[in-house]
């Protein structure tokens, strides 16, 4: 017979993979989007499970989350990013530095990089 724990544990579990299955699905969003698609797929769960789940996830290194002007957008770990600090606009570019890193005589247990600024279009 299982144990309270272990449905709490199954249950989070379930939290955990729907909540990285949508970011798969939509690469990037903020809380309040992961939560509509979420529901829009039928899933049962509350918001503010959602929102413990995504900082849970970030505090764990399995969720990346960038911090815009007036809302956080999270996404999943990978490529470096440049943030249009006006528009909002994230672009992934894979930048390479490890090298540089390990020139420096620097040992870097992870290795994520957001430049922020604008992008081409707002400096028109």
């Amino acid at each position: 017979m299982a144990t309270d724990g272990s449905v709490v544990h199954r249950e989070q579990r379930r939290h955990t993979d729907c909540v990285l299955a949508a970011l798969r699905e939509v690469r990037r969003a903020t809380v309040q989007e992961l939560y509509r698609s979420l529901r829009s797929a039928g899933d049962p769960i509350s918001l503010s499970t959602v929102y413990r789940e995504v900082h849970r996830l970030v505090a764990v290194g399995r969720v990346r989350e960038v911090v815009l002007p007036g809302e956080a957008v999270y996404l999943l770990p990978g490529d470096d990013l440049f943030v249009c600090d006006k528009c909002g606009r994230i672009e992934e570019v894979p930048l390479r530095r490890l090298s540089v890193i390990q020139d420096a005589d620097f040992f870097a247990q992870a290795e994520a990089l957001t430049v922020h600024g604008r992008c081409a279009d707002c400096e028109r």
